[in-house]
């Protein structure tokens, strides 16, 4: 027969639980501000190769009128 827990062996299994939660909270939460810098780093150089672009067709259509 399995040997019955004390109270005290129960709060230590539980607060042994919350620690690997908050272990793996920690990690998650690592790991998604990881993500987020890499998204906004990748929208940002997303805009300013957008803005580039326009600014060559900007010329392009400037050089066809006239300008």
């Amino acid at each position: 027969m399995p040997k019955k827990l004390t109270t005290n062996e129960k709060i230590d299994a539980i607060y042994e639980r919350l620690n690997g939660l908050a272990d793996f909270d920690e990690k998650t939460e690592k790991i998604v501000e990881e993500k987020v810098f890499e998204l906004r780093a990748l929208s940002y150089l997303t805009l300013v190769v957008a803005a580039v672009l326009l600014f060559l067709a900007l010329g392009v259509i400037l050089k066809n009128i006239g300008f």
